[in-house]
């Protein structure tokens, strides 16, 4: 892929167009409709209203059109509208149905007053709730969108990292290869000083050339990643340390591994997680002979792993800061790496829904927590 295509790529991610909203028929057609069935609606509990002036309050059945007219799109001038119609015809029928009026009046007027209080009630305490109703479709809307464009610049930017980690490896092979070429074929024609400079670029450019793999491997995590599967994770603690076999071999290290179980997981990156761990105990061993511990309890919800060393710790205030990209906390004369490996570890563990942490002490060793959900299990 050369720079045109990686460029091509970035801008078509990044300029996406919006869905664009449909003409709101539908919409426009319940505008007229819901006014219509509230109006409707009241001309029926009038007629109700004159059948039967002297039952029990009949203000409830003035408020359901009222609740109606909530869902209208002019739900406010609606629902006003409605309750102002209510309080006009609940007292008429004071006068047009009470054939009684001298015996039942004070019954009648006390039911009419009740349907009052109960129509405007349902007026403001329904503005109230539709109000809230409103407010919590906004912040959920909000919340939505918000998720919704926080998932595309993730997808933006781990997009731009593979692209640009791969686009730069050519470019930076080629000047490592003619520095070397340089070195080799004119090394007795420089002075000292010449040569530390060319051992200087060299050096400079497989630092750089380490430093893109590891990019590279980070940025595949969430796009290259394989579909989860039952895995055996002894297997792939077996695989991982294969892997390390020269440096496990050169460091001495007595590594035992528990009884592990099977889990739902993308067995290359499980992989690529315990090696990082047991690659690291290795690497940041003490004085005295390295032991490595793998082993797995059973949760209610899933399984937790623990890597445990006895190497030279890490101290508390530090915790949070070495699973942060690029974070190091030895220098390269120490300690050799990029700061990549454990960023790697939480990345590939939240992909796989846990959760990573450890507990230290300077001077006794660590222990590397991380968990990983059973989809059978039962909380």
């Amino acid at each position: 892929m050369d720079g045109k295509q990686a460029d091509s790529n970035v801008i078509v991610a990044a300029t996406t167009p919006a869905p664009v909203a449909l003409p709101p028929a539908r919409y426009a057609l319940r505008s007229r409709a819901v006014p219509a069935a509230v109006l409707g609606l009241m001309v029926g509990i009038f007629a109700i209203d004159y059948v039967t002036p002297q039952g029990m309050t009949v203000g409830p059945l003035y408020a359901a059109p009222i609740i109606v007219a909530l869902f209208s799109p002019h739900w406010r001038r609606n629902a006003f509208l409605t309750a102002l119609i209510a309080s006009v015809f609940l007292p008429i029928g004071v006068f047009v149905s009470s054939d009684d009026f001298d015996v039942h009046w004070i019954v009648v007027c006390w039911n009419r007053s009740i349907g009052l209080l109960v129509i405007w009630a349902a007026w403001y305490v329904g503005i109230r709730a539709k109000k809230a109703f409103d407010t919590i479709a906004d912040s959920e809307g909000h919340l939505r969108i918000s998720a919704e464009n926080l998932a595309r610049s993730n997808a933006e930017l781990e997009q731009f990292a593979y692209v640009a980690s791969h686009d730069l490896q050519e470019p930076l092979r080629a000047v490592s290869g003619c520095v070397q070429i340089l070195q080799k074929r004119y090394h007795d024609q420089l002075d000292a000083y010449a040569g530390e400079l060319i051992g200087h670029t060299v050096a400079g450019a497989a630092r750089m050339q380490t430093l893109i793999h590891d990019l590279l491997a980070f940025s595949r995590i969430g796009t290259r990643g394989k579909e989860f599967e039952p895995t055996e994770c002894n297997a792939v603690v077996n695989q991982a340390l294969a892997n390390l076999a020269v440096a496990v071999k050169e460091s001495a290290a007595q590594v035992t591994v528990a009884d592990l179980p099977t889990v739902q997981a993308d067995a290359t990156q499980l992989t690529h997680l315990f090696q990082n761990l047991i690659g690291n105990a290795v690497k940041y061993r003490g004085e005295r002979a390295v032991e490595i511990h793998v082993a797995a309890d059973r949760q209610q919800t899933g399984w937790r792993f623990r890597v445990r060393d006895n190497g030279i710790g890490i101290a508390p205030e530090y915790f949070a800061r070495i699973f942060v990209i690029f974070q190091r906390l030895h220098t390269r004369k120490e300690y050799t790496g990029t700061g990549i490996g454990l960023a790697i570890c939480k990345k590939v563990v939240e992909r796989h829904g846990g959760r990573i942490w450890l507990e230290s002490e300077p001077g006794k060793g660590s222990t590397f927590f991380f968990t990983l959900p059973d989809p059978g299990a039962t909380p």
